[in-house]
């Protein structure tokens, strides 16, 4: 943990897998492929665009996602991260408040995080649905590798 000037422990995010270059890379492929794919497909553009991130992590991909895509689709962004570890989630929650600040509120429609373990357990019906997205960092590598 780092600690802020007025002594509160800020979270520190840990590791993005795979490193920076990899996340833009498969961020930017999302944005500037996927999205115009699914506009042509007939997809809404005034609607938000529905974003689910499976093993979500630290919520890195969300924060990077919400920061610097967001202006990539008209409707703007609906973003869900699942995780099995109640602590991966406590951090996300921290993560995003401190990255996103007012952006970020966990009562927010565009911001919700659950704990879920997808191999067993069924999504909450706040989480929404269906996905537009469907996120994990994990398989993504192999899909890069698809586009190229």
């Amino acid at each position: 943990m780092e600690h802020a000037a007025d002594g509160e422990s800020q979270p520190d995010p840990g590791e993005i897998w795979f490193g920076k270059s990899t996340q833009k890379r498969v961020l930017v492929w999302i944005t500037s492929t996927l999205l115009p794919r699914l506009a042509e497909q007939g997809l809404d553009t005034a609607q938000p665009i529905r974003f689910i991130d499976v093993g979500c992590g630290n919520a890195m991909a969300i924060v990077t996602l919400a920061k610097k895509y967001s202006d990539k689709w008209e409707g703007g962004w609906q973003f869900v991260g699942i995780d099995y570890s109640q602590n991966a989630i406590a951090l996300a929650q921290r993560v995003l408040q401190q990255q996103l600040g007012e952006q970020y509120n966990t009562d927010s429609q565009h911001f919700k995080l659950f704990v879920v373990d997808f191999l067993r357990d069924q999504l909450p019906e706040e989480a929404g649905g269906p996905f537009h997205v469907v996120f994990d960092k994990v398989f993504y590598l192999f899909a890069l590798n698809c586009y190229h």
